[in-house]
């Protein structure tokens, strides 16, 4: 199995790395309670990277965005729309709520 556990500079290393779709596949915004997940890759194509979306089963407007690097490793998350949550650390963090222009963008693709 490939080593999944990363120091803080290589995850923020692969955070800062630029990356990029692999091919011209357009994705749909998930329907209620989908997801997709979009392969990405570095310049370099060295590292591979999921940009993953999911979209709330009940309310359209809660989701999450998510970056992971070799498969399995998280390196950024945004969840929305929902109630709050505790980071790793303990803090306690709002959820936050979409910008209007967006909002409006989702409910026309319902």
């Amino acid at each position: 199995m490939a080593e999944v556990d990363l120091t803080q500079a290589e995850a923020d290393a692969l955070i800062a790395m630029a990356k990029y779709k692999v091919d011209d596949q357009l994705w749909d915004y998930p329907s209620l309670g989908g997801a997709i997940s979009i392969p990405l890759v570095s310049i370099e194509k060295r590292e591979r990277f999921l940009l993953d979306v999911h979209r709330g089963r009940i309310n359209s407007l809660k989701g999450t965005y998510q970056t992971r690097a070799r498969q399995v490793v998280v390196l950024v998350r945004l969840c929305f729309g929902g109630g709050p949550h505790r980071n790793p650390n303990g803090e306690r963090i709002t959820s936050p709520h979409l910008p209007g222009w967006l909002t409006d963008l989702i409910k026309l693709n319902q």
